[in-house]
C-alpha cells in the first residue's frame, strides 16, 4: 500500500510514470498499472480528482 500510495503521489506532483519506475526501481508496467486504476477508480479529472487528494496527501 506505501508503494501505491508513493506512486500516486508523484505522478500527482507531475513526474512521468518513467521517471517514477526508475526513482522506486519497479517495472513502467507496475507504475503505469497502479495509475490506470486510480483513473478508472475516480472516473474524475485527469488523473485522481477527489479521491487521491483526501486520502493520500495533506490537502
Amino acid at each position: 500500500m506505501r508503494r501505491i500510495r508513493e506512486i500516486l503521489r508523484l505522478r500527482h506532483q507531475g513526474l512521468t510514470e518513467r521517471v517514477i519506475a526508475r526513482m522506486l526501481g519497479v517495472s513502467n508496467g507496475v507504475v503505469h498499472g497502479y495509475v490506470r486504476r486510480a483513473r478508472l477508480r475516480t472516473n474524475t479529472g485527469p488523473y485522481y480528482g477527489s479521491w487521491f487528494t483526501d486520502k493520500y496527501t495533506d490537502g
